[in-house]
């Protein structure tokens, strides 16, 4: 069992509105220096990259599964 705690939430909602803004304008929410990010942002960028990373992996292994079955 998992808990979302409203922090939890505003977090997810803030790197969710990072991604956004990091398309549409090539700019970080903290700017383009990682060193001077706040430690927490940090963590919950390469996390949340992290997460990103392991859905496209499994996506990608379930189309190679697909093609090998023909499906």
């Amino acid at each position: 069992m998992s808990l979302i705690t409203p922090e939890t939430m505003w977090l997810v909602q803030l790197l969710s509105k990072q991604m956004r803004v990091q398309r549409a304008a090539s700019a970080p929410l903290f700017g383009p220096d990682a060193s001077v990010w706040p430690a927490w942002w940090y963590d919950a960028v390469e996390t949340g990259q992290h997460v990103l990373d392991l859905e496209e992996s499994a996506a990608a292994e379930e189309r190679r599964r697909r093609q090998q079955l023909g499906v």
